[in-house]
């Protein structure tokens, strides 16, 4: 089960760009930026305030090469633009299959995701599954 939200993730073009919007525009700061070489994404990790690991956060998603369609990140911007691509939720354990509520049998894991800076184990749920909405799950922090 979901223990607790994480994060939104958006997909953008330009990660600077992304940056200086949210920061100037809104206040949010930086917690962390950096990159995942297996998804050949660049990522950072803003928050409004003190929130950190225990807080809700945006997570901007750049791909490292926009023309490389076989990167999933690069295909949903080629289609669809800039804009929301997940929402993420803290679980236990995301290898094990999430439970429907009305327990009449649980929902398959599309795979489990190379370890990221800030998580031990990750793993997605298919939109079809959860009413449009790509979702990743996120195991205990490192």
């Amino acid at each position: 089960m979901f223990t607790h939200f994480s994060h939104v993730g958006i997909v953008v073009r330009d990660m600077d760009a992304a940056i200086e919007r949210w920061t100037l525009a809104y206040g949010l700061h930086v917690l962390d930026r950096y990159d995942v070489d297996e998804e050949g994404v660049r990522a950072a990790i803003l928050a409004a305030g003190a929130t950190g690991t225990t807080g809700t956060c945006i997570e901007l998603i750049e791909p490292m090469d926009p023309t490389d369609l076989t990167n999933a990140i690069a295909r949903r911007l080629a289609a669809v633009g800039e804009g929301v691509y997940h929402l993420a939720f803290h679980v236990d354990n995301p290898d094990n299959p999430i439970h429907q509520t009305t327990g009449s049998g649980s929902i398959p894991l599309i795979e489990s995701l190379p370890s990221a800076p800030r998580y031990e184990k990750r793993s997605i749920i298919h939109p079809r599954y959860a009413n449009g909405v790509l979702i990743e799950l996120l195991g205990p922090s490192l």
